[in-house]
């Protein structure tokens, strides 16, 4: 689940003249399988090849079912109050591998696509929230199919289609304390701490492939949701002041926690998001944990971070930041 939440991102690409696609019977057909709650149907319009099996084609269109079909929404509909009470904050970050699917234009909704090539690639563009969406498009035995190409095809789709099955087997076949012990079970069975360790260095990595190393940071106190938490930025480019209302360039590590303490972030469900600068997107990391040390004498506060998403994103090491507060 953490290469897959934090590997997909949405990506914005420029406005090229294209030509219109032939993939409306693709998208239309796909639309059909999804309405019809068919994922072995959904499956034959799915790019298979030596790095897509059978198998992960099967478990992505069993979880784009789940998101387009409603399923998810009438889940929590439904046992809404129940999770509320005895979902383990480490399966909600399980959990946020549908995130992934969510970010996929409705298939329902696909009208027409453009046609582009790039590197070698052919892709559809459909336009989503008023951004440019691609899909992968192959021909295959004369008929197109299709992969969302900010989705990278990893074996943690299948593991997040069959944990997601298990999860739904245990809200609907169990009840109050009973329901309880089965969510924790699946905490064990799915979910484990981070390998990640402290590095004895400058906050320091790379953010989406660039270099990046600490240069500012700041600590806020805030209230969210009725309850305090500390948010904290770090960026690799220092402002010209101390503490400005917002921390405008550089790229970004951002997170909140609750008070001062050591957190493994898929343990506490929580994540760590890295902003990539002159690039509307954020990375979403799950895997690592973070230490943090409140010096209210000081105003300071003192932290460490392991974080990784990939080889191209991750963060390691300590810093020293500014706590600023509305005179400061």
């Amino acid at each position: 689940m953490k290469k897959l939440l934090t590997i997909f991102t949405v990506l914005l690409f420029a406005s090229v003249a294209v030509a219109q696609g032939p993939y409306n019977a693709m998208f239309s057909g796909a639309a059909d399988a999804i309405a019809a709650k068919d994922a072995e149907a959904l499956s034959e319009y799915v790019i298979v090849d030596d790095v897509r099996s059978p198998e992960m084609a099967k478990a992505f269109s069993e979880l784009l079912i789940v998101v387009q079909s409603g399923k998810f929404k009438e889940l929590q509909r439904n046992h809404g109050a129940a999770l509320k009470q005895y979902m383990p904050k480490a399966l909600s970050s399980k959990l946020m591998g549908l995130f992934a699917f969510a970010m996929i234009p409705p298939l329902a909704d696909i009208e027409d696509a453009a046609s582009k090539e790039e590197d070698g690639n052919t892709y559809a563009v459909v336009q989503h929230r008023d951004k440019d969406f691609l899909f992968e498009v192959k021909k295959m035995d004369g008929s197109w199919l299709f992969w969302p190409a900010a989705l990278k095809p990893s074996e943690e789709i299948i593991e997040t289609s069959t944990f997601f099955k298990e999860f739904v087997t245990a809200i609907e076949n169990n009840e109050g304390e009973a329901l309880g012990t089965a969510l924790e079970a699946m905490v064990e069975k799915y979910v484990q701490p981070t390998a990640l360790e402290y590095k004895e260095q400058t906050a320091a990595g790379k953010i989406a492939g660039n270099e990046w190393e600490v240069a500012y940071g700041q600590a806020k106190m805030r209230e969210r949701f009725g309850k305090n938490v500390i948010s904290i930025e770090l960026t690799n480019v220092a402002p010209e002041e101390d503490c400005p209302f917002i921390v405008k360039d550089g790229s970004k590590v951002m997170f909140s926690v609750p008070k001062a303490g050591e957190y493994d972030l898929i343990m506490n469900g929580m994540n760590i998001s890295l902003s990539v600068e002159g690039e509307n997107r954020s990375i979403i990391v799950t895997d690592g944990k973070i230490l943090i040390d409140v010096d209210e004498e000081k105003g300071v506060i003192n932290g460490k971070i392991a974080v990784q998403r990939d080889e191209k994103s991750y963060i390691n090491g300590s810093f020293e930041i500014s706590i600023c507060t509305d005179d400061k």
